[in-house]
């Protein structure tokens, strides 16, 4: 029964609370759901010019960059791969297969995925912290190519949200992470678990794509949380000369109702 609630019903609560009243899933995610870690009203965000702002970050070890390529394993990146330039530095990540860039540089913020990048000899592979601050980091793999990347301090990459201990997931994870030492980040393939572009969908399709969660069902109101946050920030990069994002998502702007109410529950004003 407990699985039921949580698995099943409390989504589509999570949904129908939304339509009504946005910050109404605050206060159901905070009286419920409270090890979710999705904002309560009280941890709601202040608007900032820079929303880098409303992170915790530190990055030791990696030097500053004019322009880098984030390569994620969305379906989109089918229709992008063409684009990418690998002239430019390129991270992958969670990606478990060769990149095409001459020096990939593989990414996680997941110990789990971590091992797998190891395991599979991908290298050089990074961890990304995003729970223990000032914890130095776990890397492995070298190459000529990857030490001239590296500054000559001990590599340490650390990020997280200053409400708590948000669901920000890997993808979010890793581009807060390279945006602090990046002038440009080209960003390809975040589809947050989209199977089309946003200007496709209707208001409705929109919803259930937020629902909708079809390879980890078991942990759907997690990744529910995590979505909320990832198009609220989404939303902010589109404005954001830093950031070019190539994704189903990069049309984010044709729904400005949903996009509006989601501000509201992650930002106090």
């Amino acid at each position: 029964m407990r699985s039921f609630l949580d698995e099943r019903l409390s989504p589509i609560m999570v949904l129908i609370l939304f339509c009504i009243n946005e910050t109404w899933v605050n206060r159901f995610y905070s009286k419920f759901y409270k090890k979710v870690g999705f904002l309560s009203l009280s941890s709601r965000v202040k608007k900032s010019s820079n929303f880098l702002d409303d992170f915790f970050i530190e990055v030791k070890g990696l030097k500053n960059f004019k322009e880098v390529n984030l390569v994620m394993r969305g379906d989109s990146i089918s229709e992008y791969e063409d684009e990418i330039d690998y002239e430019h530095i390129t991270f992958y990540l969670n990606v478990y297969e060769k990149g095409k860039s001459n020096c990939p540089i593989y990414l996680t913020a997941d110990g789990s995925k971590y091992l797998l990048l190891k395991k599979l000899n991908l290298s050089p592979s990074i961890l990304i912290d995003s729970v223990n601050p000032r914890l130095k980091q776990s890397y492995f793999g070298d190459s000529k190519c990857f030490r001239s990347f590296l500054s000559g301090e001990d590599l340490d990459l650390y990020v997280s949200h200053k409400s708590g201990d948000l669901p920000l997931g890997s993808g979010l994870v890793a581009i807060i992470c390279l945006a602090s030492i990046t002038k440009k980040l080209n960003i390809y393939g975040i589809d947050n678990y989209f199977d089309d572009h946003l200007n496709k969908k209707s208001y409705y399709q929109y919803l259930m794509s937020i629902y909708k969660t079809p390879f980890l069902s078991y942990r759907r109101l997690d990744l529910i949380a995590e979505k909320f946050i990832n198009l609220y920030y989404l939303n902010k990069m589109m404005d954001d000369n830093r950031f070019n994002i190539r994704s189903f998502l990069t049309s984010i702007e044709s729904h400005d109702k949903i996009n509006n109410k989601i501000e509201r529950m992650i930002c106090s004003d």
